[in-house]
């Protein structure tokens, strides 16, 4: 979670991704948008973690 209280969306392998008892698996997306998309069923505020996006950008 950020400080901002925003859960935070995490591609496999981010070395910022929590504890696995402290996370939940969405799913396979293709872009990152459908996970944050996802992931706003499961919390009332999510975003992406700003590593994954640069990472997600490049590729």
């Amino acid at each position: 979670m950020s400080v901002s209280g925003t859960r935070l969306v995490h591609n496999a392998g981010c070395p910022n991704l929590p504890e696995a008892r402290e996370r939940i698996f969405l799913g396979s997306f293709l872009h990152m948008g459908f996970a944050v998309q996802a992931a706003n069923i499961w919390y009332f505020r999510a975003g992406p973690c700003l590593l994954c996006l640069a990472r997600h950008r490049r590729e």
